[in-house]
């Protein structure tokens, strides 16, 4: 029964775990592969441990009611957890409507991704060995974006400014403009994103 219930604790963190890695995982940094493995490995020696305890629960007939519940209660959070493996809640979508979204992609898989909401917040998500998360607020006048400091998230991603440019003929994808963010007025190389989605002048 001890193990039933250590059990039951490990598949609890894991579900917690999964559904708060929007608010931790930009914490985690380059931890967060190593962690991401140890879970995945931790979830299936469980899925492994709650065949055996089901065998019990057969076995003994249903007899030992707290074996039952636990099993049950095991049962129900794994199953949550495959089906929902990045959390029941999209909090992504909590931030609010995007009227302006665009992209990167460079190498070794490193994206970056931002998104303006209609009440003047920023959210900029970027993956590259960890996982970063920067939001605050902002100002557009013309084809410029102006971002205030991050309220939260770390400096080192922020950029001051960017210049929008759209495409007059964009191509058949989805791109349809350029947004080339500047850390700085003295900033000669820009970070050049693909604009997927501006509703700003709506």
């Amino acid at each position: 029964m001890i193990k039933n219930k250590k059990l039951l604790i490990i598949s609890l963190i894991c579900f917690i775990g999964i559904n708060t890695s929007y608010f931790w995982e930009s914490y985690a940094g380059a931890l967060l592969l190593p962690l991401t493995l140890a879970c995945f490995i931790t979830l299936v020696i469980a899925f492994l441990l709650l065949l055996r305890q089901i065998y019990m629960v057969v076995r003994e007939r249903f007899a030992d009611k707290s074996r039952l519940y636990t099993t049950i209660a095991i049962t129900v959070l794994l199953a949550l957890i495959v089906i929902e493996p990045f959390g029941i809640i999209d909090f992504e979508k909590l931030e609010g409507k995007s009227i302006f979204s665009a992209g990167y992609k460079g190498v070794a898989s490193c994206s970056s991704a931002l998104k303006l909401t209609a009440d003047h917040k920023y959210f900029v998500r970027g993956v590259c060995f960890g996982v970063e998360h920067l939001s605050g607020t902002y100002t557009v006048a013309n084809d410029t974006i102006r971002f205030k400091s991050p309220a939260s998230g770390r400096s080192n991603s922020y950029y001051e400014f960017g210049v929008i440019k759209m495409l007059s003929n964009p191509p058949g994808s989805h791109i349809i403009g350029e947004l080339r963010l500047y850390r700085s007025v003295k900033d000669s190389m820009p970070l050049p994103m693909g604009v997927t989605l501006n509703e700003l002048t709506k």
